[in-house]
């Protein structure tokens, strides 16, 4: 048996009402200081809105989360890399 996901916290985001589906990979990479975090983003489906509209909303969105993340890990955060419509 596999568990592919489980929700601990939800709240609205931008793109709480779009019909869309998405796939997120979260990579880790040690380091000799600590550990990268990547993470990918992949959403596919209905949106009222272009893709490079919403892109920088989402990212704000996963950055805050990376950057709340980091903060309790006792990490500093780097810029995110852009997103690719």
């Amino acid at each position: 048996m596999a568990e592919h996901m489980r929700v601990i916290q939800a709240a609205p985001g931008p793109l709480q009402g779009e019909a869309v589906h998405a796939t997120m990979t979260v990579t880790l990479t040690p380091l000799a200081d600590g550990t990268t975090i990547k993470i990918v983003y992949i959403v596919g489906g209905y949106m009222r809105l272009k893709s490079a509209q919403i892109a920088p909303a989402v990212d704000r969105v996963i950055g805050a989360q990376l950057a709340s993340l980091a903060a309790r890990l006792g990490g500093n955060r780097a810029a995110p890399a852009p997103a690719t419509p």
